[in-house]
């Protein structure tokens, strides 16, 4: 059990409600977080690409009721946003030319020296060049 602070993307808690392949993995994680009584940390930009998501897939009325099941103490949503988050931000953005989702998840994850878990092979080579902890889950 290592004491790193686990974050997701988007595409990891989609994956997790949708048991689309590799959620085994994020269902895991929570598990895992339940036992230790820590939390999973969400950015809320990655939040919000979740949430839009999830609702186009959904409808309204199943999406209200899916954000309703995830509230968890193992699950934060975390809305930090500073100079430095915002300048790294953009400058992963900007060289590589990522969502914005995907600049603020890594560019959070390298602040607090978290692991970013993520579907998305793309950033891979980002993760590496940045010396970001990036972990696949599918």
């Amino acid at each position: 059990m290592s004491n790193h602070i686990d974050l997701l993307d988007a595409s990891a808690l989609i994956a997790f409600i949708r048991k689309e392949k590799g959620y085994e993995k994020i269902e895991k994680l929570f598990l895992d977080a339940e036992k230790r009584h820590v939390s999973i940390f969400i950015h809320q930009i990655n939040f919000i690409e979740f949430l839009y998501k999830i609702e186009q897939i959904y409808g309204h009325d199943t999406f209200r009721k899916i954000i309703a099941d995830l509230q968890s103490p193992f699950l934060g949503v975390m809305n930090y946003m500073d100079s430095d988050l915002a300048m790294y931000c953009g400058h992963l953005k900007s060289k590589y030319h990522l969502s914005l989702a995907d600049a603020t998840g890594l560019s959070y994850s390298k602040i607090i020296e978290g692991v970013f878990w993520t579907g998305d092979r793309a950033l891979l080579p980002v993760a590496t060049e940045e010396k970001i902890e990036l972990q696949l889950f599918r």
